[in-house]
């Protein structure tokens, strides 16, 4: 690790933040992945004695960092590739750096710059990699962070206009961004988190699912809501898997074609196509109407 060198010399430390699915623990074959670096400290890294290497910003040596490991990871090789990384989220991907200091990055957030799209990502943070001490030190900050700004009216009507945004681009057939789907109940979901977690840090959870199961536990979802949601949302995950596995060229969309959605009705154990679409709507229809009670 590079060392700073201030009048105290010390070793800087960092955290590798995992957001979206990666955060959650719940990637798809390839899934986009969304990562931010964030470090301690400025200054001026100090070489081994006899090196003759320059020193460096301690920023300049973790956006280095950051740009090798989205290159290493993104590259393309004889194997196909799994997953696309991208460690330029909000305040870094605006301004143009791969690497933050925290509290730059908890400033970005607290004077009002950073949206609450953006609050919504951090609801899934997670360290993946760095100094545990600095990490814990991270995750602390930015669950201070979403439990001290204040959830106004117009974060709703944001966080709205979002998904309707997203779903414009969907085809009907999807069970992601679609009506009804995932994507309805991870806004959902972290729009309570950020609206409750005031009162209830402890709601603060990564996962999707374990979310959902602590917002039934402080009764913010009802106990039929938390039951019907749990098991909605981890059913289309489970068809969204089976679409991958089956290497369908619409990742999130469910089969119209009726051969198709045999084949994937059979690797999922449901006894017909049919059975399974009308399943997947049934699902559908009520995680809209969930999500549309809770925005209204």
């Amino acid at each position: 690790m590079p060392y700073s060198s201030t009048s105290n010399e010390t070793q800087a430390s960092y955290s590798f933040l995992a957001l979206g699915k990666l955060g959650g623990q719940e990637p798809n074959y390839h899934s986009d992945l969304s990562c931010v670096l964030l470090f301690d400290q400025d200054g001026v890294t100090q070489h081994k004695p006899g090196s003759r290497a320059n020193g460096t910003t301690v920023r300049h040596f973790f956006e280095q960092l950051a740009q090798r490991i989205m290159r290493r990871t993104n590259r393309i090789n004889q194997y196909p590739k799994l997953y696309e990384l991208d460690v330029r989220f909000g305040p870094l991907g605006k301004s143009g750096v791969l690497a933050m200091q925290l509290d730059q990055f908890v400033t970005y957030f607290k004077d009002g710059s950073g949206s609450v799209i953006e609050r919504q990502s951090l609801c899934k943070a997670r360290p993946i990699g760095g100094i545990a001490s600095f990490s814990m030190q991270a995750m602390s900050a930015i669950s201070q962070l979403i439990r001290e700004i204040p959830f106004r009216e117009e974060d709703r009507a944001n966080i709205l206009a979002y998904r309707t945004e997203v779903q414009s681009s969907a085809s009907v057939h999807n069970l992601k961004r679609g009506e009804g789907g995932t994507f309805d109940i991870e806004c959902l979901v972290q729009l309570l988190q950020l609206k409750h977690a005031h009162h209830h840090p402890e709601i603060l959870v990564p996962g999707t699912l374990d979310a959902i199961s602590m917002l039934g536990r402080f009764n913010i979802l009802t106990p039929d809501e938390t039951k019907l949601v749990y098991q909605g949302y981890h059913f289309l995950r489970e068809i969204e898997a089976g679409i991958r596995l089956m290497n369908m060229t619409s990742r999130h969309d469910l089969p119209d074609a009726v051969g198709e959605l045999n084949r994937l009705a059979v690797l999922l154990g449901w006894k017909s196509g049919q059975a399974l679409q009308e399943k997947a709507n049934e699902v559908r229809s009520y995680h809209r109407n969930i999500f549309d009670r809770y925005t209204a």
